[in-house]
């Protein structure tokens, strides 16, 4: 089986934008600063980035800012699932993540 590097694909015109569809996600969650989190460097990364890369580098930060918690994340840390549609990742993310992200204001 031949895998590709995630680090070298290159984003295509028309390729979903996963750090602006969190962002959407968190401002219609109310999230008082719903862009607060691509300040952080390995978000920047993503910026601009195919959306594999995208979403390893928003899964990893996530899971670092969940991990840093003095309550249980790993069910949330969980959910940050790496394979499977952009859609479902989408959805997961918007039931089981990011309520978790503003009830624990976190990037607030």
């Amino acid at each position: 089986m031949i895998t590709s590097n995630v680090f070298e694909e290159k984003r295509k015109p028309g390729d979903i934008d996963l750090v602006l569809e969190i962002c959407n996600i968190l401002a219609l969650m109310n999230h008082p600063r719903p862009d607060n989190w691509i300040g952080d460097s390995t978000v920047r990364e993503a910026i601009g980035a195919a959306p594999k890369l995208q979403r390893f580098l928003i899964n990893r930060y996530w899971r670092v800012q969940l991990g840093l918690c003095s309550v249980s994340t790993t069910r949330e840390r969980f959910c940050l699932v790496d394979t499977g549609s952009d859609a479902d990742y989408l959805k997961i993310f918007r039931d089981a993540i990011a309520p978790s992200i503003i009830n624990l204001k976190l990037a607030f």
